[in-house]
Order: C-alpha cells, then structure tokens, then sequence
C-alpha cells in the first residue's frame, strides 16, 4: 500500500514538473519572440531612415544601426561612407568597427584614400585597428606620415591593437622626433647671479632627455624668429612667450615635423631686419 502511494506520489512530481517545464519554455518563446519582434522593427525604421533626405535623420539612423550591430546590414553602412554629412559617415565607421566587419576594410582605405576630411579620416584609421584585420597594416604605417597629428595618433594606437611589431622602429622614430620638439623659455637677467671664470653655473633651462640648447638670446622689442633644418621658419611675437622662473621647461617655439624637421637656429629679429641663411653644402640665400 505504502509503495503504491509512493509511486503516485512520483508520478504526480514527475507530471507537475513536465507542466511547469513546458510552461517555462513557452515564456521564454514568447518573450524571445517579442525581443525578435522589436530588434525587427527598430532594424527596418534605421534602414528607412538612412535614406532619409533629412540629414539629421540619417545621422540619428546609421547610430541606431550602429547599435544593433547586425551584420546583414554591412552594405548598407558601407554605402553611407560617403555621404556628404560627415556625422552620418561617422556613426557608419562606429558600426563597421563595432561589428568587426572585415569585408569592410578595402572600402575604408578607399575612404582614406580618396577623403580629404580631417573627421573621416581620423574615424577611419580607428576603425581599421577596431576591425582588427592585418591587411590594413601597411595602409596603417604609411598614416605614422600623415601631415594630421590626430590621425598618426589613431594610426599608432591601431597598429598596437594589431600587435603589428613591424611598426615598433616607425613609431620610436616618431617619439624621438617629438623629444626634439624646439622649446623656448624666458627668464629675468637678475635669476642668474654675476660668479667667476670657473664656476660650474646655474640652470637656465630643464631639458628632457634628448633635447638641447641650441640658441641664446638678449631679449627686446622685436620677434623670435626660429629655424628648422628643412629649411622652414616662423616669426614669433617676443610677447608670446611667458616669463618664467630660472630653470623651468619652458614652452613649444616650433614645431619639429617630418616636413620641417629639428630646430638649427633662433634669434631675435626686427620688422627691419634682413637674413641670411646658409646650408651644410654651402648654399647662401640672402
């Protein structure tokens, strides 16, 4: 009698847990199906709206399909790399990269390539190292050139999502060319006191390592006018530069680039002032 009841009562857990089994996985069907339902409508009123005339209502569309990262819809954010609102192009490039969307690469160096937009060009170097294929590497080490600063920046933090080792010596070269950056620092005569023939002197200037003086001025009315060996120079207000305390860092005179190259020279100059400059080859130009 006793195992009887036992037996009902196992059969009565084992049919009830069947129910609420069956019961569980109806909900989450339906719940999954609503979930569906949605990402299906708010897919198809972002593809609607990137062909919008609005363009705001691209901009606001290529995000959404930007977000819901789906990858039947890389064409079309492809597509939208082009469009005359830069925003749009942008929140197109987020998706690719978000998306990892290899296919997409070829058109972004095309992108590179072709635009002259400084906004689509730095978003376009990002996505490459977010996309994460390596057939973007050479395109990506040819940019640690680019005359933009913030698209070598993207193009080194790129490369390094990339673990592309080929760029390691390119871009020591680039923070060696930073380092000897031209800086320029003002300070009263009276910091410095009179001492004898021998003494060691004070510092007038902090210098990272790397760098060094290269000019010494008597400062006046007039301007800085600094040169670089590339044979590129620029005239600066005496007044741009801030006085400070004796041994301090100083402030950026010029710009060391790739074009201009380092700082050779800096002097003070009138508006009167005639100059003559000389190469390493022994070329003169008044």
């Amino acid at each position: 009698m006793l195992d009887d009841d036992i037996s009902r009562f196992l059969k009565d857990i084992k049919g009830k847990e069947g129910l609420l089994k069956k019961a569980k996985e109806e909900t989450e069907k339906s719940i999954s199906s609503k979930e569906r339902s949605q990402f299906g409508r708010d897919l198809q009123a972002a593809l609607k709206g990137i062909k919008s005339p609005d363009a705001k209502v691209r901009e606001k569309a290529a995000l959404e399909l930007a977000r819901l990262q789906d990858i039947s819809t890389t064409d079309e954010l492809i597509e939208l790399l082009s469009d005359a609102h830069y925003p749009v192009s942008r929140n197109a490039l987020y998706g690719l990269a978000w998306m990892r969307a290899k296919s997409a690469v070829p058109d972004i160096i095309a992108l590179l390539e072709k635009s002259k937009d400084p906004g689509r060009r730095r978003r376009a170097t990002q996505a490459l190292g977010m996309i994460g294929d390596r057939k973007a590497s050479p395109v990506l080490l040819k940019l640690l050139e680019d005359d933009d600063g913030a698209v070598r920046q993207n193009a080194i933090i790129s490369l390094g999502w990339l673990r592309e080792e080929s760029a390691v010596p390119a871009i020591k070269n680039i923070i060696n060319e930073y380092r000897r950056t031209m800086e320029a620092k003002g300070f009263k005569e009276e910091d410095v006191r009179p001492m004898g023939r021998g003494a060691a002197g004070v510092r007038g200037i902090r210098l990272p390592q790397g760098h060094e003086v290269i000019a010494l001025s008597i400062v006046g009315d007039g301007m800085l006018l600094s040169a670089t060996e590339n044979g590129f120079g620029k005239r600066t207000e005496i007044d741009e530069f801030p006085i400070q305390g004796r041994g301090g860092q100083g402030v950026i005179a010029i710009q060391t680039t790739e074009r201009n190259g380092r700082t050779v020279g800096a002097v003070q100059v009138h508006e009167d002032d005639e100059i003559m400059l000389i190469s390493s080859s022994g070329t003169l130009v008044r």
